[in-house]
């Protein structure tokens, strides 16, 4: 999950602390993904249990090499295949995740 912590309604680290109150969440990894640099915001996240936190860059071309970096340690991986589904999604739901995990996996082998 990307997540920023500056967002409208909730803030980030309410969201991290929420993910934290759901154990069948626990294996879920989530990268913090914000405009912050502040050293404060970065050690609060990973104490909520962000696995990064991350500074989004100004260059697009900087943007890019970040998403790389994001997909060789957290998408390129096998176990990346799976999708955490809650318990109370619906059928619909699980058959949009089998079409993006179906279609996720056709990109990837032809950027192989």
């Amino acid at each position: 999950m990307l997540l920023d912590i500056k967002m409208p309604k909730v803030n980030g680290f309410d969201v991290l602390a929420w993910l934290n109150g759901r154990p069948y969440l626990e294996n879920l990894p989530v990268i913090v993904l914000s405009g912050s640099s502040f050293d404060t915001d970065a050690e609060t996240a990973k104490h909520l249990g962000a696995r990064e936190f991350l500074t989004k860059p100004n260059d697009f071309g900087e943007l890019i090499l970040l998403v790389n970096g994001i997909y060789a340690r957290w998408l390129a991986k096998p176990s990346a295949q799976k999708f955490v589904l809650l318990p109370c999604e619906t059928s619909s739901i699980r058959m949009k995740a089998r079409f993006y995990r179906a279609n996720f996996s056709a990109m990837r082998h032809k950027t192989a």
